[in-house]
Formats: C-alpha cells, sequence, structure tokens
C-alpha cells in the first residue's frame, strides 16, 4: 500500500512527445544535446536519459562530474557533456569514462593532457567560448591561443566547441546576434589556423525554439523538453505534475485569515480546503498566492 498524500507524476511519453516537436523545428542535419543536469530538472535523471536514448538523442549533457558519472555507474552509456568545471583531482575519471570535458582554462587544458597520457586514453573536450553570458569561458577574441594549444596537446580531441546565450528568450534583444556574431567570428578563427572545432553549439532551448540563434550542428534542449519555460509558449506538453490530497475542509468567516503572517485575509463565507503539502514536498512560502486545480478546476 502507498501511504503517500503528496507525490510527483512524470509523464515519459509527454517527454517523447516534446521532443519530437523540437526535431520538427530543426533543420534535419542538427544534432539535439538533451540537458539532464539537476536530477533532470527533478524529473529523475536515469529515467528521463533513458528515454532520451530511446528517442536517439545525441548527446546528454550534465552540469558536473558527479552527475556524470551517477548515469555512466547506472549504464548510461554514449556521449556525455559535463557542462560545467570539473576539478584537476577528477580530470582522470571523467577520462575513463569517456565522458566529454568542457574546457576554458590553459593550466586545466594541460592537466588534462597530462592524465590522458599517463592513463592511455584521448580526452574528448569541448572548448567554451564566452561570447557574452561572462559565465565561464575563453574570450571570443581570444580563442585563437587557446585552440591552438588544445590541438597541440597529445591526447586531446577537441570534441566540440561552445558558447551559451544570455537573452535567447527576448526577442527584441539584439544581444543574440550580437553572440551569435561572435561565436561565428571565434570559430572563422579557428578554421583559418587550420583547427576543427569539432560539434559547434551556441543555441539553447529559447535560442533554438524561438529561432532567435543559429542552430549551427547542435542545439541543448533544457527546460523545453519538460515542457516549461518556452516550452510553453512552443506548445509543448509539461511533463511533470505535483499532486497532493485534501485533508480537511472547513468554513472561513469574513474577518478570518489563513497561513503564516495571517497572509490571505477571507471577505466572505467560503470553503477551504487544507493539503498535507510544505517545505519537505518542495512548497516553500514564496508559493503562497500559486493557483491549484482540483479536478480540472482552478
Amino acid at each position: 500500500m502507498d501511504f503517500k498524500t503528496t507525490w510527483i507524476e512524470v509523464d515519459l511519453g509527454a517527454l517523447e512527445r516534446n521532443l519530437g516537436k523540437i526535431r520538427k523545428k530543426l533543420p534535419k542535419q542538427t544534432r539535439l544535446c538533451g540537458v539532464v543536469k539537476a536530477d533532470g530538472y527533478g524529473h529523475g535523471a536515469l529515467q528521463i536519459a533513458k528515454r532520451m536514448q530511446n528517442c536517439n538523442v545525441d548527446f546528454l549533457a550534465v552540469a558536473n562530474l558527479y552527475e556524470a558519472l551517477e548515469l555512466r555507474r547506472e549504464g548510461i552509456k554514449g556521449s556525455l557533456l559535463v557542462l560545467g568545471w570539473i576539478p584537476v583531482e577528477s580530470i582522470m575519471e571523467a577520462i575513463q569514462e569517456e565522458i566529454s570535458i568542457t574546457v576554458f582554462d590553459e593550466l586545466n587544458l594541460q592537466e588534462i593532457s597530462k592524465s590522458a597520457t599517463l592513463i592511455g586514453k584521448r580526452a574528448k573536450v569541448h572548448l567554451k567560448v564566452e561570447t557574452g553570458m561572462n559565465r565561464l569561458g575563453v574570450a571570443w577574441n581570444k580563442i585563437g591561443p587557446f585552440a591552438a594549444l588544445a590541438n597541440s596537446l597529445p591526447n586531446i580531441f577537441i570534441e566540440g566547441t561552445f558558447s551559451h546565450l544570455a537573452t535567447a528568450d527576448d526577442l527584441d534583444s539584439p544581444w543574440t546576434q550580437e553572440q551569435n556574431n561572435r561565436f561565428s567570428e571565434a570559430i572563422h578563427e579557428m578554421r583559418k589556423n587550420d583547427i576543427d572545432p569539432g560539434i559547434c553549439h551556441l543555441a539553447n532551448s529559447a535560442g533554438s525554439l524561438l529561432q532567435t540563434s543559429d542552430p549551427w550542428d547542435m542545439v541543448r534542449i533544457g527546460i523545453a523538453c519538460y515542457g516549461a519555460g518556452t516550452g510553453v509558449e512552443a506548445g509543448l506538453e509539461p511533463t511533470l505534475k505535483l499532486k497532493t490530497r485534501i485533508a480537511q475542509v472547513k468554513e472561513l468567516l469574513p474577518g478570518e485569515a489563513v497561513g503564516y503572517g495571517r497572509c490571505f485575509q477571507n471577505d466572505e463565507v467560503r470553503r477551504v480546503a487544507v493539503l498535507p503539502i510544505g517545505y519537505a514536498d518542495g512548497w516553500g512560502r514564496i508559493l503562497s498566492g500559486t493557483s491549484l486545480r482540483h479536478k480540472g478546476k482552478k
């Protein structure tokens, strides 16, 4: 018997349908990278990763090495990219597990080469280009020397080159095009010096669905896979529902209040339902005022 009074339902069929709709919006040759960081945005990384691979997603991406290794230990094979920083002491394990590493620092790049050489394996790296988000990355106008170093070091394979968009969900912002131009110049600089940038990827969910960015060779789809964010505007289905049960129904009189700080002030006779959901279920006070549905009715 299931004694839970609050639970999450994840619809993997909706995920599959969303991926199909996203593919239709992209050029046929464009690869798809499904982002499963943060436990698949709370949907369960392993289950999401398996279904994505069943849908022939080309790459999976996570935030850190811990997440990548968890997926490998659960039997997830194929292309797996860590989008964030991997500490020096963890590099060897990433190479052993054939996990693609994001690089943006010369010292880190040299350590990757040393580790790869030591264990006799080739390290797959993705060069992170800074085009305007100002998080991780090598400045777009300084990529030449960095790419040349990566290309010259032993046991380093440049599998890809990428950047990240800051304002792709704003159709009126010129910044996405500026980032696209900067990324284009960085790729041109590499090719001009006979350096293969590998898989070029820039567009995120918003850039792909709103078509505010060039899709390049691959797009990274995160929150839209789950029908949230830009996915709502694109007509994608939510893949997750948070459900609970009604514990008590009571009558409130005018002038009575509900909750901490008496935040809801009642002005008429009304019925109120009390639900067994709270902090431990991820429902914090910040969500006060959020509308709920009972049997489909608000």
